[in-house]
């Protein structure tokens, strides 16, 4: 697979630094790439938990789980597609970023066996790794997961005392009392808080508009978090299936002369 360079976030690794929280030595390699096996906790409350003592190693271990769709993409040994489809192009960046960070490592010293698992190989899937005890000598485990794919891992990991670093998914999937779940996106109402926060701060004149789907339960919730923060602010609610892109009406709510501030509970 043809890899293009990508600008890396160095705050991506430094993270995996602060979580051992002692100081390495040696080289950062990928040793393995092949289809073989993206919130925090609710509760913080840490004195429920036994942690184990940090133990200083010449190489860490660091498996990333990763959709890389390679079966799909690779057969007979060959490219399917001369250029990578589409949905898998952010898979590719996040993996592109995870070298140049090995790479940048090395060259400060830092020594970790990195492998690569694509989760919707036979052998990648993610109860194949945890049932084959592939992850068992794991020191980190970073899944560039949707919510509804790290259920299974969260417990492997809590239950084998491995941090788990989520770096996709803003939720935490209902996740509770695991002090080894670490979200690397902000929480949806994190996110929405500081969003409505910022709007009303650089728009405090401004006609404010909540477009709004209530098909998922997630929609329903981003809604009322983007209500509650709204508070007593004059806004209009307007439900997205009552109205089409050439509704005259819905044309004339707004206005053509000053920003119109929008706010939707739309994650596609």
């Amino acid at each position: 697979m043809n890899l293009t360079q990508h600008k890396m976030n160095y705050s991506f690794f430094f993270i995996i630094i602060a979580l051992f929280g002692i100081t390495l030595n040696g080289s950062a390699q990928i040793v393995t790439l092949s289809n073989e096996g993206i919130g925090s906790s609710k509760s913080n409350n840490k004195k429920e938990f036994s942690y184990p003592e940090s133990e200083l190693k010449s190489t860490y271990r660091i498996d990333v789980l990763l959709p890389l769709y390679l079966d799909e993409l690779v057969k007979n040994d060959k490219a399917v597609h001369k250029t990578p489809p589409a949905h898998i192009l952010p898979t590719i960046n996040f993996y592109e970023g995870i070298k140049l960070a090995a790479d940048s490592l090395n060259s400060l010293g830092f020594h970790f066996d990195i492998y690569i698992h694509d989760i919707f190989s036979e052998e990648g899937n993610i109860n194949n790794l945890i049932n084959s005890s592939a992850l068992d000598s794991s020191d980190l485990v970073i899944g560039y997961l949707t919510s509804s794919e790290f259920q299974d891992i969260t417990e492997f990991t809590k239950k084998h005392k491995i941090n788990f670093l989520s770096a996709l998914s803003p939720s935490d999937s209902g996740i509770t009392n695991n002090p080894y779940f670490i979200s690397l996106q902000p929480a949806l109402n994190i996110h929405i808080e500081q969003l409505v926060a910022h709007a009303l701060k650089k728009h405090p004149a401004n006609d404010k508009y909540l477009i709004y789907l209530e098909d998922s339960p997630l929609q329903i919730d981003a809604k009322n978090m983007i209500m509650a923060n709204l508070g007593m602010e004059t806004y209009k609610a307007l439900p997205i299936n009552e109205w089409t892109e050439d509704d005259e009406n819905l044309k004339s709510l707004f206005s053509k002369e000053e920003p119109n501030i929008i706010f939707m509970n739309v994650f596609d």
